[in-house]
């Protein structure tokens, strides 16, 4: 979903903020996005799926562009947390 239909989704506040740029709980659009991706590559790795496949269903480049920003945003590996039995509902926005 491209920032224009997502910023017309969001009601304009009065301090001037600029709806493009803000989503959700008033997060950042680009960090949002990338923690949705995250998330949607959490689910097909918790379906059995390899970290290479839930790097591509999931928008990232390859296989080590998507494990370096999920080390980066959730403090461990994709196998880290696959060996560790934990599931794509485990992980949610704090805040």
């Amino acid at each position: 979903m491209a920032a224009p239909s997502l910023a017309a989704r969001i009601p304009r506040k009065s301090t001037g903020s600029t709806r493009a740029s803000e989503i959700g709980r008033r997060r950042p659009l680009r960090p949002y996005v990338l923690w949705l991706r995250l998330q949607c590559g959490a689910g097909a790795l918790a379906g059995g799926k390899s970290v290479a496949h839930a790097a591509h269903a999931s928008g990232f480049s390859d296989a080590a562009h998507f494990t370096r920003t999920f080390r980066r945003m959730l403090g461990a590996t994709p196998r880290q947390v696959l060996r560790g039995g934990l599931a794509a509902r485990d992980f949610h926005v704090n805040g």
